[in-house]
């Protein structure tokens, strides 16, 4: 979160912030009318918070936690989506057995550009995997 953003004064209406009186102390967004959203893909690109943000390293969030200003998948605050415990539950659910009974590999063997889409970032070719299911022996040597 930008220093001072969290005492901007805003209203809320239709699920957007929105400056709702002038203040010279948080330019640029102490316009009235203006909207502010965080912005997730500039939020997980901080190094403050995650050094070298750039380089894919998926085993840092197994190191601890992060602050709700810093990694907001679910969005935050009052706010927050109700559902995130069971979407968490269900992620480690369903990525358990895919993982345990498919292979996955790119159909692209060169760089995955990232591409927004609205609010979102997705691969530049879509993401195209091929996939294998596992030998059942190799399948219950992984569910270990």
């Amino acid at each position: 979160m930008l220093p001072g953003a969290e005492n901007l004064p805003i209203t809320r209406g239709g699920g957007m912030t929105v400056v709702a009186e002038p203040s010279p102390r948080h330019q640029p967004f102490g316009l009235p009318g203006v909207f502010v959203t965080p912005c997730a893909y500039l939020a997980h690109r901080r190094a403050e918070s995650f050094p070298e943000p750039d380089v894919f390293r998926p085993e840092r969030f197994l190191s601890g936690r992060f602050s709700p200003y810093a990694y907001f998948p679910f969005g935050g605050g009052v706010r927050r989506c109700i559902g995130m415990a069971l979407a968490l539950f269900e992620m480690q659910i369903v990525l358990g057995t895919l993982l345990r009974t498919f292979q996955f590999a790119p159909v692209e063997s060169g760089p995955i550009r990232p591409v927004r889409r609205a609010v979102t970032i997705v691969a530049s070719g879509g993401g195209r995997m091929y996939v294998e299911r596992r030998a059942v022996r190799e399948r219950l040597r992984a569910s270990r």
